[in-house]
Parts: C-alpha cells; structure tokens; sequence
C-alpha cells in the first residue's frame, strides 16, 4: 500500500504544484520563465508496442480460459452424435476411406463435398459456442488501457481455418480392452482473429492459432478417461510431487555466477532447457506414466505414446515470481545510505570475497552483498506466503493430497507457472489418436531439496547465491547501459548521476545514446516525462530498458525522481540544458528534499536526498562525453 501511495503521489503533483503556483508565482528567486500555473499536467507517453504487447497477451489468455471452458464438447458417442452434422461415424469412415485409395487428393479437405464442408465448419462452431464469442472477449478486454487500439474498431473475434491442416482418421480395433469398437478424430488449426487500429488508425489482424481435435467413438469409458485427465492433470501432476512437478538447476545446469541467469525464465538459455527437459524421454516416460495410472486404470492396455519427433514443450506462462515486495529507505546523509547508492551510481567495484554455497568466491560487492544477505529471507517467506496460498486453492479442485516432502520443496520455489505441452497420442497399430494440449502446473527452484537450514544460511544456500548474482549483473548492466561515469564527489552533492548515454566500450551512436534519443525532463514542474525517461519507458528509450532487463535476466527496471508529500509553499522545476538534467526554477526555499527510486528484482530501495534542490541552475543529472 505504501509503494501504491508514493506512486500515486508522483502524478498528484499536478494539485500541490498548482496551488504553490497561485500562491506565490511573483516571489520566484529564479530567472527563468515560470509555467503557467494553469497548464494541465501532461499525459505520460504511452508507449503503443507495450500497449499491443499486453493486448496480445491478455486475449491469448482470455483465448485460453475460453477453450477450456469448452473441450467438453469435443467429444461424443456414436449414439448421441444425432445433433451433428459431420461428426457421424458412417461418414467419416466413408471420408476417410476414400482419403487412402490409391490416387486420392493429398488434402483430406479436397475430398469433401461443399455440403459436406459447410457442415465440418456448423459442427466445429456448434461445439466452440462461437455465437458466445464476441461477447465473451468484449466483456472481458480491458476496453480503457486498450482504447487506442480498440478506438473505432470491431474486436471480434472471427474464426478462420487452416483446412490444409485437416487430418481425420478411424479405427475398429480394440483399444485396451477385447471388444472391438470405433474411435476417430478430426483435426484441423483453428484461428481466432482479432481487429486492432494500428499507430496511423489502420485496422490490422492478431490471429491465434489453435489445434482443434474433435473424438467421436463407440467408447463412453475412452470419452471418459480423457476428458478426466485433460480436466485434472493439470492441479494433479504438480500436487502429487512429481519428478518435473518443481523443476531446479539440476534441469537448467547453470554454474557459478552465471546462476543468476535461472530467473530469466523466458532467456533464450532457460528456454532451451524447458525443450530440453520436457523433450526427453525421462519426462515422457514420467507423465504418461501417471496418466495411465490415475486415469486410465480402466484401460490399463490403452498404449499411450508421444508423437514421435514431435516438440512438447510450447511455453512457460509464469503466474508469479519471486521478488522484492519491501522498499528500503536510504539516507545519502548517512555512511550506509551513501554506500550502497555509490555502488550502484557509480561503477560498481568487486574486489571482496565471501562465502557462497559453501565455497570461498572471490569479486565480490561486499555492500550489495550484505544488505541482500539482511532482506533475502524476507523476500523468500513472503514469496512463500503466495505459492502456499496458491496451492490451498489447487487442493480444492483435486483429490491429490500434497506430501511433506512436496510442501519442503516448494519452500525452494522462486516461480510458478504454467507448462503447455501438446503431441500426446493414443497408438493402436497405425492408428494414432491425437489428445488435445495439456497443460501442468510447475514450479522452478534453484535446489528444491535444499534444507530450510541451509536456505536460511547465506554461506551455503543456493537461492541466495543465485540472487546475489542476479542482482549484481542487474546493477552492472544498468552501469553498462547507461554509460555510468563516477562522480568526482561521491557524497551528497550535485550532480546525483553523470552517465554518457552511450554502452560502456562503444564508440558513440546517435542511435544507440540515450540522451539522444530523448532523455529529458518535463520543463515545467511535472515529473512524468523524466520519470519515464529514467526508467527507459518512453518509444524511443524502450530499447535500452529491454537490454538491462533481458541481458541481465531482470523482470523489473524502475528509476525515478520523486516526493512523496509535495510542499505547497515550495517546490522545484527541472528541465534539460547541453549539461544534463538541472533545477529550472524554484519557490522560495525549493525542495528541502526528493527521494531516488531505484528497484529491480532484488533491490528496492528509496535514496532521500537533501541539500541540492535549492538553488537553480544546479545540475542533477550530467550528461558526459562518450569517452
């Protein structure tokens, strides 16, 4: 609630500002012109790709909550399949029959008759509910955040279909039992496709495409078991403590201080790993395993296989991660304060050593080091707190009763999530019977049997090690990215921050410096445009913030200037000259102090600042030559 206000209290700024304006305009010490106290307080920039970002991912989520809602449908008996109009078992035998004769057409879609695909597209629409569609999506999107992308346009969504995609086939041989019996599938990608206006309010398309796999058999107990394992195996398999319910560096394989990495969890690294260990033969042997067990155990005989050659891993969609939820106040007036902002605000020294994971580690930040070594345990039980909670409410939806040994493993979680994979079949001879995309939940951990003693032992715990390593390489890289050059006087004095804008080791690029591609602040007494410039939010900046976080393996990069109280008989304005940031004009006596924000995964902190704001001219951010 306290990060909530302080932020709040950045954009109310706008109020205070303007009375102090009123108030006492004519008594300005400064020179320079002052704002007009009733100019409206600019709108930060919205940056469209983010924008277009999140409308992409919000309706790929919605997509999903939408199908899962419906793959009851897909599915029926060959007894109770008279509301259909394809999906009928005489006709698809004739269909696919006439698919294998000798000179057929290659595309099974050919084969059909027009009146035929009309009725394969009313069937497929029918079981999806695609009338509930539009409203369902409509309710759903955030129409306020998106109303630049949405402005005028019709969200959808349509479907569409790739029919060179249709696959069909049919069986009457036994599977896992004596009897005989009929089993199919129809299979074709289905695309949900979505209307957005573009940056010059041209209409463009957001498709998402989607396997679409219809069952139709003589067998009730099959119809069962699958849609019992598709609704459950996603709470179960984690529940029950797996080999791959929580997944830890055993899987990813990361050393030293390249541990740090295993937070990055959509790296191109950990990504491979994730093919890597849900692509091997252990994890298949695994999970199939426990579908013929708590699943089929009626149809013990069922061979259950994953498609040959086939990748199984899609995604990691991560629900939470760890990080710090506590914000640290600093006062650059005291030694403690000053030294942790000068490692960060100035080029970071390595050269201490320490104890980690049980081994002496030489270059080490021995500042960063121990005021990470007091938070870190905070920072682990209230992550705790979350995945604890999460897992009550799995319990709810399944029979699975969690051991003490996977509650002991999930105390080492640092994330979350959800694991898509897909290419599991049913095989009876040559007859393969695609099951619909499962998903399971996961979560991942640095060592998942480390001890609880161990954890909380910075000399010997893994996790520990893996954050400071984290949070050294997330500082380094700002440093790196901004072109971080030292201050002459490192104590509480003007300038706060001297950085090039340019790659440390780069020669300059126009392009490529962030002064140059519009660093600034807001030249009046708002501070949203510099706020944004600092955290790299802004269109053109966006491009260094994506660097220090996927470079580093950072999910969080904020930097700001801010106050949390603004004084209404007092205040500052800052704007930008050929020397960088500096006090435009003051009231009175300026501001008596302002707060440094800085956070990333590991660090939260809030440097309080005094003594520099009253007078104008003074530089708070230089701006250097690239050297």
């Amino acid at each position: 609630m306290k990060k909530l206000l302080n932020l709040l209290a950045t954009t109310s700024l706008v109020a205070s500002t303007s009375l102090t304006v009123i108030a006492c305009g004519n008594n300005s010490n400064s020179n320079e012109t002052v704002p007009d106290p009733n100019e409206k307080e600019p709108e930060p920039e919205v940056v469209y790709e983010d924008v277009l970002r999140d409308f992409e991912s919000d309706l790929t989520s919605f997509k999903d909550t939408y199908w899962n809602s419906k793959k009851s449908n897909f599915f029926a008996s060959t007894t109770g399949s008279e509301s259909k109009q394809f999906f009928i078992e005489e006709d698809i035998k004739k269909i696919v029959d006439k698919a294998k004769e000798p000179g057929a057409e290659t595309n099974i879609y050919d084969i059909l008759t027009t009146p035929q695909k009309g009725a394969l597209k009313t069937d497929i629409e029918n079981t999806l509910a695609a009338s509930e569609l539009t409203s369902y999506f409509s309710n759903n999107i955030d129409k306020e955040k998106y109303s630049i992308l949405l402005d005028g346009s019709d969200l959808g969504p349509t479907l569409d279909y790739d029919w060179n995609t249709l696959t069909m086939d049919y069986t009457n041989d036994a599977l896992g039992g004596e009897t005989s019996n009929f089993i199919s599938y129809t299979s074709v990608d289905v695309k949900f496709v979505f209307n957005y206006k573009d940056k010059i309010g041209e209409t463009q398309k957001f498709e998402i495409t989607q396997k679409y796999i219809f069952t139709l058999t003589s067998d009730n107990y099959l119809i069962q078991a699958i849609q019992e394992m598709e609704n459950k195996i996603q709470t179960d398999y984690f529940l029950a403590n797996e080999k791959y319910s929580i997944l830890d560096n055993s899987n990813f394989d990361l050393k030293d201080e390249n541990l740090g990495n295993i937070f990055g969890t959509s790296n191109d690294d950990m990504k491979t790993a994730f093919e890597k260990t849900y692509s091997s033969d252990d994890f298949k042997n695994n999970i199939t395993s426990f579908i013929t067990t708590n699943y089929f155990e009626n149809l013990q005989n069922i061979p259950l296989e994953f498609a040959p050659g086939s990748l199984i891993f899609q995604s990691y969609s991560e629900t939470d991660y760890l990080k710090t939820d506590t914000s640290y106040n600093k006062q650059l007036s005291t030694p403690a304060g000053l030294n942790i902002y000068n490692n960060i605000f100035n080029n970071m020294k390595t050269e201490g050593s320490t104890t980690l994971m049980g081994a002496t580690v030489n270059n080490v930040n021995n500042i960063i080091h121990a005021d990470l070594r007091s938070n870190y345990t905070n920072y682990l039980s209230s992550f705790n707190t979350k995945i604890n909670n999460f897992v009550e409410t799995l319990k709810n939806s399944s029979e699975i009763v969690p051991t003490e040994t996977f509650s002991e493993n999930l105390s080492n979680s640092f994330s979350y999530g959800i694991v898509k994979l897909k290419g599991l079949e049913i095989i009876s001879g040559d007859y393969h019977h695609p099951i619909n995309e499962l998903s399971i939940y996961t979560s991942l951990a640095v060592k998942k049997d480390e001890t609880k003693e161990n954890r909380e032992a910075a000399t010997v715990s893994n996790i520990f090690a893996a954050m400071y390593y984290n949070t050294i390489a997330g500082i380094k890289k700002f440093q790196e990215i901004f072109g971080i050059v030292d201050r002459t006087d490192t104590g509480e004095v003007s300038p706060l921050v001297r950085f090039t804008g340019t790659r440390q080791g780069t020669e300059y690029d126009s392009n490529q410096n962030i002064w140059s591609q519009g660093f600034t602040a807001d030249n009046n007494q708002y501070l949203n445009k510099l706020k944004q410039s600092m955290s790299l939010t802004t269109t053109n900046l966006k491009k260094f913030r994506d660097y220090i976080l996927n470079e580093s393996n950072q999910r969080i990069f904020n930097w700001a200037l801010y106050k949390e109280n603004f004084s209404t008989t007092s205040n500052i304005g800052l704007s930008k000259n050929t020397k960088g940031i500096y006090i435009k004009y003051k009231y009175y006596n300026g501001e008596p102090s302002l707060n440094i924000h800085f956070e990333q995964n590991f660090v939260n902190y809030y440097f309080n600042v005094a003594e520099i704001w009253t007078s104008s001219g003074t530089v708070v951010i230089e701006t250097m030559p690239t050297v």
